[in-house]
């Protein structure tokens, strides 16, 4: 069945758009800020936060989020595709 909603058919325009903008970008970068008191989901202390982004079309994304005074730094490479 076939969604009635204009946003949805939308998405993968402006994904190939951003995309295709991205695509000769070296380097993306993001901060984050975090929670700054320690998080006890079930009862265990979360010890580290760490954030991802995706490259969109860039070669590398790097995310750094905070967590409790600490920074957490997550680099996402773009996968290589043979013949680039």
């Amino acid at each position: 069945m076939r969604s009635s909603s204009p946003l949805r058919d939308e998405r993968p325009a402006a994904r190939s758009y951003i995309g295709g903008m991205l695509k000769h970008i070296d380097f993306l970068a993001s901060n984050v800020p975090g929670i700054r008191m320690p998080l006890y989901p079930t009862g265990a202390k979360v010890d580290s936060f760490y954030g991802f982004g995706h490259t969109i079309g860039a070669a590398l994304n790097v995310t750094l989020m905070s967590y409790c005074g600490t920074c957490c730094v997550c680099p996402a490479p773009r996968p290589r595709v043979d013949g680039f």
